[in-house]
């Protein structure tokens, strides 16, 4: 069986059992497992794979629980297992600060995801430019997306994407929304902004 098939110009899964998962070990991935989960990842095709705290850069030193290792080592234990892969992670301002974002990025991070809720995206705008002041590729998660309209939500991506956002993520954070209404937050954005989308 063919495994390239996961990835295509028109689709990227984006692999975050390592980030998203790690709430299910109470945060305790070691670099060992990092670094050997990544190169099985790796070597499966996927090019995006996000590692670290469930809730991002910085979340233990915030007090969001503890963690067996450092962002850093994990960054550079992930590194270290991938070839084409790139190796990302997860910020939330207020847990994570633009200083916080330089170190990442001295340690080799190929992209970051930032999130805050919908309705006060605005403070992630801060943690973007630092990213792309820092040649990482930027996304931007809109949690909790239903909290405001598919116009709204559209308005705020065009003015996210003026403020350096790559991609804009839909996020259904209570899983919740239809088919339907995915649809009608999407149509809004692309009429408006040509930009990558996520969910």
């Amino acid at each position: 069986m063919k495994t390239n098939n996961l990835i295509s110009p028109e689709l990227q899964i984006l692999e975050c059992t390592l980030r998203d998962g790690s709430y299910a070990v109470d945060f305790r991935f070691t670099d060992k497992d990092t670094s050997s989960l990544c190169g099985v990842l790796s070597g499966l095709g996927f090019k995006f794979i996000e590692i670290g705290h469930g809730l991002g850069i910085n979340a233990v030193n915030a007090g969001k629980g503890k963690m067996p290792s450092s962002d850093r080592n994990l960054l550079e234990s992930a590194k270290s297992s991938v070839k084409d892969s790139k190796i990302g992670m997860f910020c939330i301002p207020g847990i994570a600060a633009p200083i916080h974002i330089e170190e990442m990025a001295r340690c080799g991070l190929d992209f970051i995801r930032i999130g805050n809720d919908a309705d006060n995206i605005e403070k992630a705008y801060p943690l973007i430019k630092v990213a792309r002041k820092n040649n990482i590729y930027t996304m931007l998660k809109f949690m909790k997306s239903y909290t405001i309209s598919p116009q709204e939500f559209a308005q705020k991506a065009k003015q996210a994407v003026g403020e350096g956002a790559e991609v804009i993520y839909i996020v259904d954070s209570a899983g919740g929304m239809l088919p339907e209404e995915v649809v009608h937050y999407i149509e809004e954005v692309k009429a408006i902004v040509d930009v990558k989308m996520g969910i």
